[in-house]
């Protein structure tokens, strides 16, 4: 058989390297809605991973972090075969339909001698069905208690088996519900919620300190300062539509060559809605523009005329509001996805197989806010006119339909290959036959993002520009890549095996990449093994990485040489001189079987990672020019000559920094047969972060970040199963370990664990009838005291929620 981590065919599914199934009824049982679900929850994804959520996700992609990596460092196949990327450069989970899938497999080790690029933290390859023959429709609701976040899905799967041929394909539709900030206020704390722009604003005095709008309502100030509390305008999860096809097919030309082939097509719609734009820079507008739009207010007795007398004339004042008679600010996004492959393959030199396959694949995206962004320049000029005032009620300020308008970026990125391997016996050893297998790979990638011209114009005051939360970016670039790999397995004595694999990777942009693998494994005794692995691996600079266009990218940061706390636009972009990102990794692991109803495994894993990819961490940056170093290798800071304040900062992206991490993974299970009572499963996996050491800066120390927020030391899924019959029943815990809100604070996020049960018939009609709940209890999932909002890379914000599915079979 096939198995995931070698290209050598096996009889065991589990060699050297360690690998996880998920088989299709544990699937079930988690009432996950995508597999993105799954993987979110599983241990091994023990920093959680990317959720369809408002905020920095506008296309609605899920994905998988092995190993607290990145979603660039886990590689993603679909039946043994790569899968595009989206435009955040990961696999976008949601395209696969949950409904479609047999079983995944989680590859727990760096596979770069095997796979190439991105697997470093790990593999996972999501099996779908195949041999089926026949029909099915599926009809599946997930309701949860509170309101908001519906999903329903609708299924259908075919399978035709003939003499020589095998097709099978799944139509999908989901279509999930947006979650309010209102429909939530009882496990997010909403007096976070705000920003300091302003509803209806604030203005800066003379001396320079913000002072609310004399017409804020009290319930608004915070601080003296007049607060927009965004959150009633806003939406925590994006309504979502995906409509999936995926095919496969198999057909035997020959009794000796067979043609294979792949389809996957999806399209997803996604809206969000957050509250008014607040520009990042605010307004500046002239003292006597602003001296004319107080004249005569006065409230509840109040003279607030001469608020703006004592500014200078020469200077502008600044008011901070947000636009509130743009409405909401409203984004639509639509990601088209097409891939189509077409293999042969078939015999050759007696036990030797030969394969060869061509694939072509294509992700389009492309985000549009549909309400609410302005053209801050033109409002200013209103202003300065006096045809539109923020000191006046809402309704009374002034028109602003003129100045409205939609922008959109799109990000197109896709890739063509050809793959041709070769594998078999190669001779005799006293233990056995060494077995190989090499190939050949030629993949050209391209990448293409645009965005509406209007976001390319400056500012009034030479500012990008700042009339949305919106930016966008743009680029282009291409690239050939040529691999070629090869591996042997050698049965050292009885019941011990050596692996060793390598993989050349040429890049006509970057060079070249050697990257090695050993393996081992020994089963002195039937029921126990031991096994290691080590090697090399690495990620290629995506083409975004290398050529991105300059782009705006908006910071906070406390500048270390003047002590000034600065929010500001600085100059981002790709970088063409990038190097690949490297791992070094090693593993060991045992495996015990001493009973035909239990088995256990325990796995160390240790993982360095050098010059990763990344952004200048501003604060970082300025910290080493304060302490004298030359720091124009990665950022070139402009700065006043004589108040020495940040002027410009171009900033691209670099190689810099470093991570060290460590841990352990633990997983058992216990199977009981009865007499008359069925059979019983104990489930147990639990992962253990020892060491999460990272450094921003090449020249900063290393910091160890496991336990806190958002990176828990340990996670724990366990399950029990019984089945009878035509009857499987479940209970279930996942388990995330609890974190300090930060490393300099003694504040805990808790400990949670989300239980959850399910129930199946399977009826004599061929129907068969599901039901689960999700979070048994309605805990309510835990907080960083210092953010409104729970981490939804680890947690759902759903609550209690009830799904029920029925299948019927045909």
């Amino acid at each position: 058989m096939e198995v995931l981590g070698t290209h050598i065919k096996r009889i065991d599914v589990e060699g050297p390297s360690p690998v996880t199934t998920i088989e299709q009824e544990q699937i079930k049982q988690s009432g996950a809605e995508s597999i993105g679900d799954v993987l979110r929850d599983d241990a091994l994804n023990i920093f959680g991973s990317r959720r369809e959520k408002s905020g920095g996700n506008f296309w609605s992609e899920s994905s998988v972090e092995l190993r607290g990596l990145g979603q660039a460092r886990t590689l993603v196949l679909l039946n043994g075969k790569r899968l595009p990327r989206g435009g955040n450069w990961s696999v976008d989970l949601n395209i696969i339909p949950i409904a479609a899938v047999e079983r995944v497999e989680i590859l727990r080790d760096g596979a770069s001698a095997i796979y190439g690029t991105d697997a470093l933290g790990g593999v996972v390859n999501i099996i779908t069905k195949k041999n089926f023959d026949g029909s099915a429709a599926t009809i599946k609701a997930l309701v949860p208690q509170d309101p908001g976040g519906q999903s329903k899905t609708l299924s259908y799967y075919q399978g035709v088996q003939l003499d020589k041929t095998q097709i099978s394909f799944m139509l999908n539709f989901r279509d999930t519900d947006t979650v309010h900030w209102n429909q939530r206020k009882d496990i997010l704390d909403t007096s976070k919620a705000y920003t300091d722009g302003g509803m209806p604003g604030n203005y800066v005095d003379a001396r320079g300190y913000d002072k609310a709008f004399p017409n804020c309502p009290e319930s608004n100030i915070v601080d003296s300062k007049c607060v927009d509390r965004y959150w009633e305008d806003s939406i925590l999860q994006p309504s979502i539509q995906t409509l999936s096809f995926v095919s496969n097919f198999t057909h035997r030309l020959t009794d000796d060559l067979e043609v294979f082939g792949r389809a996957i097509v999806s399209r997803k719609n996604s809206e969000y809605q957050w509250g008014p734009v607040q520009p990042k820079n605010f307004f500046k507008v002239s003292k006597a523009a602003a001296v004319k739009m107080v004249e005569g207010l006065q409230i509840n007795g109040v003279d607030y005329s001469t608020i703006f007398d004592a500014a200078r004339s020469d200077r502008p004042i600044t008011l901070k509001f947000a636009v509130e008679e743009a409405g909401p600010q409203k984004r639509e996004g639509v990601a088209d996805l097409f891939g189509l492959g077409l293999g042969v393959k078939g015999p050759i030199w007696d036990d030797f197989e030969w394969e060869v396959f061509v694939a072509a694949d294509r992700t389009q995206q492309r985000d549009t806010q549909t309400n609410g962004a302005i053209k801050k320049s033109e409002l200013i000029a209103k202003m300065e006119a006096g045809t539109y005032n923020p000191f006046k009620e809402y309704g009374e300020r002034g028109a602003i339909d003129d100045i409205e308008f939609k922008p959109w970026a799109e990000v197109e990125s896709g890739s063509r290959e050809v793959n041709a391997k070769i594998s078999g016996p190669l001779f005799e050893l006293p233990a056995g036959t060494v077995q190989g297998a090499a190939g050949v790979i030629g993949v050209n990638e391209y990448f293409n993002a645009d965005r509406d011209p209007q976001l390319n114009e400056k500012e009034a005051d030479g500012t990008d520009f700042d009339g949305a939360d919106f930016t966008g970016f743009t680029g282009t670039g291409n690239r050939l890549v040529t691999s070629a790999y090869a591996e042997v397995s050698v049965p050292v004595i009885e019941r011990m095996e050596l692996q060793l694999a390598a993989r050349f990777d040429e890049y006509s942009d970057f060079g070249n990449t050697l990257n090695p693998k050993i393996g081992w494994r020994y089963a002195p005794v039937s029921w126990a093994y031991l096994r290691f692995s080590g090697g090399r691996g690495f990620r290629a600079p995506t083409l975004d990485e290398l050529y991105r266009d300059e782009y705006p990218q908006f910071v906070t940061f406390t500048d270390a040489k003047t002590g000034s706390s600065m929010r500001m636009y600085i100059k981002g972009g790709g970088n063409k001189d990038l190097s690949p990102e490297r791992s070094e990794a090693i593993s060991y692991g045992l495996g015990l079987e001493p009973f035909a109803f239990m088995s256990v495994t325990a796995d160390y894993w240790r993982m360095n990672l050098i010059d990763p990819i990344s952004f200048s961490a501003m604060a970082s940056l300025t910290q080493a020019e304060a302490n004298g170093y030359d720091v124009s290798r990665f950022a070139t800071i402009t700065r006043d000559p004589i108040t020495k304040d940040i002027l410009d900062v171009v900033a691209p992206y670099q190689n810099m920094g470093r991570k060290e991490v460590a841990g352990y993974d633990l997983t058992s299970v216990l199977t009981q047969k009865t007499n008359g009572f069925g059979t019983f499963r104990l489930r147990s996996n639990h992962s253990v972060m020892l060491k999460y050491k990272t450094k921003d800066w090449p020249l900063d120390e290393l910091t160890d970040r496991k336990g806190y927020g958002g990176s828990p030391r340990w996670r724990n899924n366990s399950s029990l199963g019984w089945s009878f019959d035509e009857y499987y029943a479940s209970l279930s815990a996942n388990t995330t370990a609890a974190q300090k809100s930060d490393p300099n604070r003694q504040n805990w996020v808790n400990y949670y664990t989300e239980y959850s049960s399910y129930l199946k018939y399977r009826a004599p009609w061929k129907g068969e009838l599901s039901f689960g709940i999700v979070n048994l209890d309605n805990r309510k999932p835990p907080q960083n005291d210092r953010q409104p909002d729970i981490n939804a890379r680890l947690y759902s914000l759903l609550g209690r929620r009830f799904n029920l599915e029925y299948t019927q079979n045909f």
